[in-house]
């Protein structure tokens, strides 16, 4: 019984020792931790101090365990017998000591459990342009546990109990689409960061005539309590797949392995700078033009059976009075077999911003295998917002490839240029004035570090399609340039024509 629990006390203190040499880069002020690991660590070093002192102490006075069938007592028929003379600790000094390493180990684990639950709510934010990967997860974590009671149920009956929004379902015979939430967060003096659920959103979307899809947006306090306010989603675009050189899209489709439909792809995550766009030459009066970047994840390669987005959107509206510029975050499950689909704008950004989207099946969340209920994360990290949505999208299949695509989107009816699809307008970051868009920190499965692969990976693996956007035999609109190692790569506009 005493040598399997002294067996027990050293295996978990060789299994602490281990952990505390991983994280002793935090403990010693590492730049690439947050303050629950260095916490974690300080305590797993306290912990295993205990230990060693309670070893140490038994070396010291050379102790032998010593058995004295003889005695009727049981506390006393068990001693550490010391090799001095007349020096004997009775067998409740060895209960004792175990006790107190035991409890020790005990306290850690309470202090690495404490930062598993509170470490989402708290972490080091180190650049709002470029989060780390750490603080992306951790977020999500915990706008998830805000939301984890949520009830959709009572939301949509809820926001059907407004007569506006009410009259606006049934005057279009509009359908249910999503529900998606706002949230932010911000940094306080200490460098900590803190997350706010900020509103619930109901969405309805309905057919608007000539090939245009509107959605009603029923906007909620997450209490569902107080006014609801409502608001039309007018002529919304519609994202969806190609062919490897196609009229619409650009960008690459990366896979885990050579063999295709092989192994699951979990999530697709990439950040870029929220593009500007300009007019043509062959302006936007009557064409409207339209320029979107997203991240998501597919079954098949060209998303024929269906594909999970979220991303950016720009758009130029023409008239004969002038021209309206409008720039927002979106989501969509694209459904090939559909007729009415449509993209959620879900909040407006500016050009310049720092935006990110984030789209994953949820079975990353528990080591798999997959669930076919998806997440999809938008993000401004210039002002610290964001919003997302889940829903089951198990039409598509089990999701074998993660996309980093822009596009000129479909659903304009009258208003489209070529092929049915929004005119490619002129794309730019505004901050340096070049013609480009670049998607940085791509990277796959990011919610699981034993599963995350950076896009370079596929890419020097040559596991990946890419799609060119061309119009015509001197058309080619956008120069796709490689992914690098720094898990970047730029788009280059070239050319409107034939758009």
């Amino acid at each position: 019984m005493v040598g399997g629990m002294i067996g027990l006390v050293l295996g978990l203190s060789l299994g602490e020792l281990v952990y505390v040499l991983g994280v002793l880069p935090c403990v010693f002020g590492g730049s690439s931790c947050d303050p629950g690991t260095t916490v974690v660590g300080i305590g797993l070093l306290f912990g295993l101090g205990g230990i060693a002192v309670s070893l140490i102490l038994t070396v010291i006075r050379k102790s032998v365990f010593h058995s004295d069938p003889k005695t009727s007592h049981l506390s006393r028929r068990y001693s550490w017998v010391s090799s001095r003379e007349h020096i004997s600790w009775p067998m409740g000094l060895l209960r004792t000591s175990l006790t107190l390493v035991l409890v020790a180990l005990m306290v850690v684990s309470v202090m690495a459990l404490s930062y598993g639950q509170s470490g989402s709510v708290y972490a080091v934010v180190r650049s709002q342009s470029s989060p780390s990967s750490g603080l992306i997860v951790l977020l999500e974590q915990y706008i998830r546990s805000l939301t984890v009671h949520f009830d959709s149920a009572r939301a949509i009956t809820f926001a059907l109990a407004s007569s506006d929004f009410q009259a606006g379902v049934l005057a279009h015979g509009a359908r249910f689409n999503s529900i998606f939430q706002g949230f932010s967060w911000s940094v306080d003096t200490g460098g900590l960061l803190k997350a706010q659920w900020n509103s619930v959103n109901v969405v309805f979307s309905y057919d608007d005539g000539d090939g245009l899809e509107s959605n009603i947006v029923a906007t909620e306090d997450p209490s569902l309590t107080g006014p609801v306010q409502v608001a039309t989603q007018q002529h919304v675009p519609i994202f969806f797949g190609g062919g490897t050189d196609n009229p619409h899209w650009s960008g690459d489709e990366f896979s885990k392995s050579r063999l295709y439909q092989s192994i699951p792809v979990y999530e697709a995550y990439g950040a870029w700078t929220m593009p500007a766009i300009y007019q043509p030459s062959q302006g936007c009066l009557l064409h409207y033009c339209h320029f979107g970047v997203w991240t998501g994840l597919t079954n098949a390669v060209g998303g024929s059976t269906g594909i999970v987005q979220g991303g950016s959107a720009n758009r130029i509206d023409c008239t004969a009075i002038g021209c309206t510029y409008d720039n927002w975050l979106w989501y969509e499950f694209y459904d090939p077999n559909a007729s009415n689909n449509s993209s959620v704008s879900c909040m407006s950004v500016s050009p310049g911003d720092s935006v990110a989207s984030d789209v994953l099946d949820t079975g990353i969340l528990n080591g798999g295998p997959p669930t076919h209920v998806y997440n999809i994360w938008v993000y401004d990290y210039t002002i610290s917002r964001g919003c997302w949505t889940q829903g089951n999208f198990s039409q598509m299949g089990t999701s074998y490839l993660a996309d980093f695509l822009s596009e000129r989107p479909a659903g304009c009816g009258s208003y489209c240029g070529s092929g049915g699809f929004y005119r490619l307008p002129i794309f730019a970051n505004p901050s340096t004035g070049v013609d480009t868009v670049t998607i940085t920190h791509c990277g796959i499965d990011l919610s699981q570090s034993s599963w995350y692969m950076p896009c370079y990976t596929p890419f020097s693996q040559g596991w990946y399609n890419s799609y060119y956007m061309v119009n015509g035999p001197s058309c080619r609109n956008i120069y796709l340039h490689g992914v690098q190692p720094d898990n970047s790569f730029a788009q280059d506009w070239q050319t409107s024509c034939g758009t």
